[in-house]
């Protein structure tokens, strides 16, 4: 007779909660907790500018298909931690550390603290550093060039889109020929297993 009961209170507490798990975005078929459908996925937790969920029930990337320059966005931000006191990271904005008073913080040698953070732009030249940041300042008036009298090795430019970013296409300009001497041959390094195709 326990038996019994126990069996009716077991099955009752089950057919409860198998209705509650719905609404929690999953159903239990046998040994399996199974996601299906659009109702079930409304009460998922998700970045909801980057999914959508389709008209199958199915959810899908969010295709963000708009287009601009990924170089003049100053909203975007990585931190950093910098130990090298080298000043070789041109893309670096410092900001004195303070507490919650507003003092600023110091370390145990009695040292200023920065938070660091990378920003999209010009991170190191190999010459004519003072130049390198009209490679992306949008003016056509402004350029860089090398030092002609650095050798050829240090003849480049690094550019950083401080994070990793989906890139259709790079856009590589050249001074009119009236201002100055284009350059004939240069190479464009990408990160790995990317590929290019050049267009005029």
């Amino acid at each position: 007779m326990v038996r019994i009961k126990w069996g009716i209170l077991a099955y009752c507490l089950l057919w409860a909660w198998l209705p509650a798990s719905a609404q929690q975005g999953y159903d239990i078929v046998d040994d399996r907790i199974v996601v299906s459908g659009r109702s079930h996925w409304e009460h998922w937790k998700k970045p909801e500018h980057l999914t959508t969920i389709d008209n199958s029930g199915a959810v899908r990337p969010r295709h963000l298909r708009s287009l601009y320059n990924v170089l003049t966005d100053r909203s975007i931000a990585r931190p950093v931690v910098i130990t090298n006191k080298d000043p070789r990271i041109l893309n670096v904005d410092s900001t004195l550390k303070v507490d919650v008073l507003g003092r600023p913080v110091q370390d145990t040698q009695k040292n200023f603290v920065y938070d660091y953070l990378v920003r999209a732009g010009v991170s190191r030249a190999g010459s004519n550093i003072e130049m390198a940041a009209h490679i992306v300042d949008g003016d056509p008036t402004t350029f860089w060039e090398p030092d002609p009298r650095d050798p050829i090795e240090q003849w480049w430019v690094e550019v950083d889109l401080g994070r990793a970013v989906p890139v259709e296409g790079i856009s590589v300009r050249f001074v009119d020929e009236e201002l100055g001497d284009p350059f004939f041959k240069y190479l464009l390094l990408l990160a790995q297993n990317q590929t290019l195709s050049l267009t005029d």
